[in-house]
């Protein structure tokens, strides 16, 4: 076995479960979130922004937050699915196939953003 590979099949990608989630060859199984991309919403603001790594056990995800808080990056919090279903306390979960469409939905909620607040200051 050379270096960066292990016996679980995480070839080329280490022990880096972002990257493992990233690499080409992996693939989205419909019946899990692992690997979905993700914004969390707080009183509609972006508060994280990250992908599902893992799933522990059944109903509970790693979550690997790239955004949480300012000067906070790359940690991983385990959350349950009733967590991410609960829209009731202000807080919501978008899901994204891929890094591409959450950062293209990202740009698109920054832009929504701005123009809010242009038109709240005229």
């Amino acid at each position: 076995m050379s270096d960066g590979e292990v016996e679980d099949g995480w070839s080329g990608c280490g022990r880096d479960r972002v990257a493992f989630v990233s690499h080409e060859d992996f693939t989205l199984v419909p019946q899990s979130l692992v690997g979905s991309w993700f914004h969390r919403l707080e009183n509609d603001e972006i508060v994280w922004q990250g992908v599902v790594v893992a799933e522990p056990q059944s109903g509970v995800y790693l979550c690997s937050v790239d955004r949480l808080a300012l000067g906070v990056k790359f940690v991983q919090r385990l959350v349950t699915l009733e967590k991410m279903s609960d829209d009731d306390d202000g807080q919501g979960w978008r899901f994204y196939d891929n890094e591409e469409a959450c950062r293209v939905a990202y740009a698109a909620w920054v832009v929504a953003a701005e123009k809010l607040t242009n038109t709240k200051e005229n």
